[in-house]
């Protein structure tokens, strides 16, 4: 049987994943939550957070919806700012 092919990595390690991470938690800290206050939202534990804001995690878009609806995000603006490669929020 053959084996499956493994994700590549390279997106996760590039620049532009990094400002999504940093975005994110930049976005959970203005909306004065904590990690554990978002983890409850999304109904995962602390460590789920921790984890995709060190860039431990990958998220898939559906994930990132819940985390931006949680927060409080225009996702469009959002994500518009990430292209774009404007910093902060």
């Amino acid at each position: 049987m053959a084996r499956a092919a493994r994700p590549s990595t390279e997106s996760f390690h590039s620049a532009e994943y990094e400002r999504f991470a940093k975005r994110l938690r930049t976005a959970r800290e203005n909306a004065g939550l904590t990690q554990a206050q978002v983890a409850e939202a999304i109904g995962k534990d602390r460590t789920y957070v921790v984890k995709y804001e060190g860039r431990n995690r990958r998220l898939d878009v559906i994930e990132f919806l819940r985390i931006a609806q949680a927060l409080g995000l225009d996702v469009a603006q959002f994500l518009a700012d990430l292209q774009a490669g404007r910093e902060g929020l």
